[in-house]
């Protein structure tokens, strides 16, 4: 299948990512995995042309290849979809990074938390930054980090934050 996905140039999977007309066929899904600056780039600018079904579509394929196999590496994409306009896309992305240990995304889930208006990407937000906390346990996050996330995610526990957000904190 690598190979496969080196042959497909980046070109073509842009051109079918913003045809919502034919189905994406699973080598060019494949493809999005480990990006390079040039083409994380080229997807961030096409990113709003591709209808928003497409990419929530895109988003629940690449979640349900991430959950078979750990090779893959669709952070690039998700790191973009966390801006998308559409909610379930953001929560959708976030799933997506679940097996992401980047701790470069903690201080974008920190921002996303301050201003992030829908409880659903707010919990699973928390949801994200409760595995951070399992690294930082672990030892396998650095200290300062791992503090910055357990702050904020004690803080939501103590505050008057929704319910759900409260007891995605406890987890």
């Amino acid at each position: 299948m690598a190979e496969e996905q080196e042959k497909i140039p980046f070109e073509e999977v842009l051109d079918k990512l913003l045809n919502a007309e034919e189905m994406l066929p699973a080598n060019l899904i494949f493809r999005l995995s480990d990006l390079v600056k040039e083409e994380s780039e080229a997807i961030a600018k096409a990113w709003l042309r591709i209808s928003a079904d497409r990419r929530l579509g895109l988003l629940q394929d690449m979640e349900l290849i991430t959950e078979d196999n750990l090779i893959v590496n669709f952070d690039e994409v998700s790191r973009i979809a966390l801006k998308d306009p559409v909610a379930e896309n953001r929560e959708t992305a976030l799933r997506c990074l679940w097996e992401s240990e980047d701790p470069a995304f903690i201080p974008v889930l920190l921002d996303m938390l301050k201003t992030e208006e829908n409880l659903r990407v707010n919990a699973q937000i928390i949801h994200t930054l409760v595995k951070y906390i399992q690294l930082g346990e672990t030892g396998r996050l650095l200290e300062a980090k791992f503090k910055a996330v357990l702050e904020t995610v004690e803080s939501i526990y103590k505050s008057d934050s929704p319910e759900p957000l409260r007891q995605k904190a406890l987890e």
